[in-house]
């Protein structure tokens, strides 16, 4: 298992268990998480609070293009669970519905 620590994100933390040789100590990784792997906060292994600049509903789901900093993010919600433009929400992310690549885009598993 690596443990990844997310730049921008008061130092959150997140455990991720891989089958082969992890990266080097230091090294930068991206961390991908597909829009529907988005949990409510508490839900995870690592919350992330972010800012809504688009909400767009498509009748029983809605996509929330938001920020983390200088990440951008798509984040699918259930149309209950909507949200306007502009609005702050926390979200979570499991280690297992994370993949993990490194700077030449390969996938680390």
């Amino acid at each position: 298992a690596v443990t990844v620590e997310l730049a921008n994100h008061c130092g959150a933390k997140l455990r991720k268990p891989l089958s082969g040789a992890p990266p080097a100590v230091g090294s930068e990784v991206v961390l991908g998480v597909r829009p529907e792997h988005f949990f409510e906060a508490g839900e995870g292994d690592c919350d992330i609070a972010v800012k809504a600049d688009v909400a767009e509903h498509l009748g029983s789901v809605s996509y929330v293009y938001a920020n983390a900093g200088p990440e951008e993010l798509i984040i699918e919600r259930e149309a209950s669970r909507q949200r306007a433009n502009g609005d702050h929400m926390v979200v979570s992310i499991k280690a297992g519905r994370s993949l993990l690549f490194d700077k030449s885009g390969a996938r680390i598993r």
